[in-house]
């Protein structure tokens, strides 16, 4: 057997580092004409910086892409309980838009049809269908309406997990838009 002596993550990041610093330093020789160990000093003080840099700049750009990525609206995730709650919210703040629903199996009259296709044209304009679109009054709505309601019982695609996963999601939107609180009197007047 063979015993190998095996470098740790930061002995690879040091002799990565090390190695980008002394060919930058070895560039910065030939591009000057300084030969001496103190040309070759100031070269490798310098590049220290530059390295460094170069690294805090790449990171940099790794986190905005990965920032660029998470801009996806909250929602898109849960379009299924998105639709649950909005449907709850828009029964409860706004009762003029409930669809009519069959009765005893008897199927809707044209009129009926006409009033439910034309209703859900409303319903799809009354609440936005991305979280940064919907503004004070209609975040307050939304949070009141998802946190006292319960998918349990109801004939819906959203799971009670992926409903209290939204429920905190609005929860963190509502905190990070009045981080000291909504005003009392909107949440009054909505009731």
């Amino acid at each position: 057997m063979i015993g190998l002596s095996g470098c740790t993550a930061h002995d690879r990041f040091a002799l990565k580092l090390n190695a980008q610093i002394d060919a930058c330093a070895m560039k910065r020789m030939a591009e000057t004409k300084f030969n001496s160990q103190q040309g070759y000093l100031q070269a490798h003080y310098e590049c220290h910086q530059i390295v460094n840099i170069q690294k805090g700049h790449a990171l940099h750009l790794e986190r905005v892409d990965v920032s660029a990525q998470n801009k996806k609206d909250a929602f898109e995730e849960y379009t299924g309980c998105w639709e649950f709650a909005k449907d709850l919210v828009l029964d409860k703040y706004y009762p003029d838009l409930r669809l009519i629903e069959q009765k005893n199996g008897h199927n809707l009259t044209k009129s009926e049809e006409y009033e439910n296709k034309v209703t859900l044209e409303f319903r799809k304009l009354a609440l936005p269908n991305k979280l940064s679109d919907l503004n004070k009054q209609k975040l307050i709505m939304v949070r009141d309406t998802v946190n006292t309601e319960s998918v349990i019982g109801h004939d819906t695609l959203c799971s009670a997990r992926g409903y209290h996963e939204l429920s905190a999601i609005i929860g963190q939107e509502v905190h990070r838009r009045y981080p000291n609180g909504v005003d009392a009197n909107i949440a009054r007047s909505l009731q």
